[in-house]
């Protein structure tokens, strides 16, 4: 068994204990997270609260419980694109389709298991995720940055805490966008389906998202977006909270089906745009920051993957037929 020892500080008010905890954990079962609350082993300010317990923003969250310990992550030889590396860090271009770390039954394939292959050194702040400072989804391509040292990482989440990097995306997304907008609302898990998340008024976490419209090529726009915050999924939900949601996001109403919603002639052009991509057209183009190591001016940038390149020059090839 491995002891974990619980000591955060809550930094925004509206979210229940247990979805929290879940959040900063995701190693550990909701579940399990529930009956550690509930039987006291986590607590706020010394008290002892439900799993329902809401918190509120400077509230301390103190435990010690335990667990047991997971499989060791394996080695696998996964090839990565580095676009840059130091003694610090290592940031790599990451394809669509891999998945940061094992969890929830996956074991390999990760990029956990190939940083392992590749790199003898690497953070070790959490031993499930070793160099692992922050994360994009499975379907999301482009830039992450890797830690190597403790002192590294503990560092460059600071950055991130403090919102000092900037943060550009490229999306391609269902209709047409306004020139330029900002979306201001708070997120939240979608009480339908706990695995997604949706926007509120009042509950959740605040999110700040600022995009413009780079092309229009009925019916899909070619958009670059800012995010101020990083929230899960914070891209592809405040895009459909304002009804252009990303293209292939069948999670957040982006998917095929969407087709029906536009005129008939363009079926056969949109039929061929998914024939073309299969994940959310969501791209991570660029970080810019300050190295907190060496205080080197950073602006790293991935390249536009392949399928999204083809999704754009057929939408081109078509507006100019």
């Amino acid at each position: 068994m491995e002891e974990l020892l619980i000591n955060i500080q809550a930094k925004t008010s509206g979210e229940r204990i247990d979805v929290f905890l879940s959040n900063q954990f995701p190693e550990l079962s909701r579940s399990k997270i529930q009956k550690y609350i509930k039987e006291g082993f986590i607590q706020i300010e010394g008290e002892k609260v439900k799993p329902s317990w809401i918190l509120s923003e400077g509230e301390h969250l103190k435990g010690k419980i335990k667990k047991e310990v997971e499989t060791r992550n394996e080695p696998e030889d996964i090839p990565l694109d580095i676009l840059f590396e130091d003694e610090h860090y290592i940031v790599i271009n990451k394809k669509a389709g891999i998945i940061i770390h094992p969890g929830n039954g996956i074991k390999s394939g990760t990029l956990v298991n190939a940083l392992l292959f590749h790199f003898k050194k690497l953070s070790a702040i959490n031993t499930m995720r070793p160099g692992i400072i922050h994360r994009l989804d499975k379907d999301t391509s482009g830039v992450i940055i890797v830690a190597k040292t403790d002192n590294a990482h503990t560092k460059m989440a600071k950055l991130f805490e403090n919102r000092e990097i900037k943060k550009i995306y490229k999306a391609i997304t269902w209709g047409k966008v306004i020139e330029r907008g900002t979306i201001d609302s708070n997120i939240c898990r979608n009480p339908a389906d706990r695995t997604l998340f949706t926007t509120s008024l009042t509950k959740g976490r605040e999110a700040l998202t600022i995009y413009k419209l780079n092309e229009f090529y009925p019916p899909l726009s070619y958009i670059s977006v800012g995010l101020k915050t990083g929230r899960t999924h914070q891209i592809r939900v405040h895009m459909k909270s304002i009804g252009h949601s990303i293209i292939c996001d069948s999670d957040y109403s982006g998917g095929k089906k969407r087709i029906k919603s536009f005129h008939s002639k363009y079926n056969q052009l949109l039929t061929r745009i998914f024939n073309k991509i299969n994940r959310v057209a969501l791209h991570a183009e660029l970080l810019e920051f300050i190295h907190p190591v060496t205080g080197q001016n950073m602006k790293i940038v991935a390249p536009i993957p392949d399928d999204m390149k083809s999704v754009l020059s057929i939408l081109k090839e078509y507006g100019e037929a």
